[in-house]
């Protein structure tokens, strides 16, 4: 049976600036399963489902089982998702119920939706099935060329509707560190990273 790389059922999420990767040895279900719902922010992670992941359905998954927590409201807001399993079937994002929230700025590489449910608002997020121009796809370096698709492509995401900042302040830098994230360019860059930092 396997597990997920993250799962919480708490009323309140902050998942930020991770790198969260299946890799080739990996096979788990989701990548972040919040079963419950609850006030959550996913923001900055790199996130990777690979070819053993043993559930093709998505990567985050939202109250799949119900919506118990009072607060249903869901920010994913740039991260770079990559989805390596090779099946269509995937969304990025699946959300169950009616939770409100944004999802913004995002980079989602490869087969499948990007959202699938939810009333969200959805802006400037990079939908491809190809390589949106990372530094090394293979060895999950997410970092953006100076070609990619994704500089410059964002937009400011301010603030959330409970006075959250939703604009990413950090970006992680391999193993297990972080470096401060400012706008290089003359908009936020699309994805969990800044070109030029």
């Amino acid at each position: 049976m396997a597990g997920h790389l993250i799962k919480s059922r708490a009323q309140k999420n902050y998942i930020e600036y991770n790198r969260l990767t299946d890799e080739t040895a990996g096979s788990p279900s989701y990548e972040i399963d919040l079963p419950n719902g609850g006030e959550s922010y996913i923001i900055g992670n790199l996130i990777e489902k690979s070819t053993k992941s043993l559930n093709h359905s998505a990567m985050i998954t939202y109250a799949e089982e119900g919506t118990s927590n009072p607060s249903q409201a869901l920010y994913v807001v740039n991260n770079s998702a990559v989805n390596d399993s090779g099946y269509s079937t995937v969304a990025f994002v699946r959300a169950s119920g009616s939770p409100t929230g944004s999802i913004i700025n995002n980079i989602f590489a490869g087969p499948g939706i990007a959202v699938s449910g939810g009333s969200f608002t959805q802006s400037n997020n990079l939908v491809t099935y190809s390589d949106p121009g990372f530094v090394n796809k293979v060895d999950y370096d997410y970092r953006l060329k100076s070609t990619s698709m994704a500089i410059d492509a964002g937009t400011d995401p301010d603030v959330s509707s409970t006075g959250v900042i939703l604009t990413p302040a950090y970006q992680y830098v391999h193993p297990l560190s972080s470096q401060v994230r400012s706008i290089a360019g003359t908009e936020v860059d699309q994805g969990a990273y800044e070109y030029g930092i």
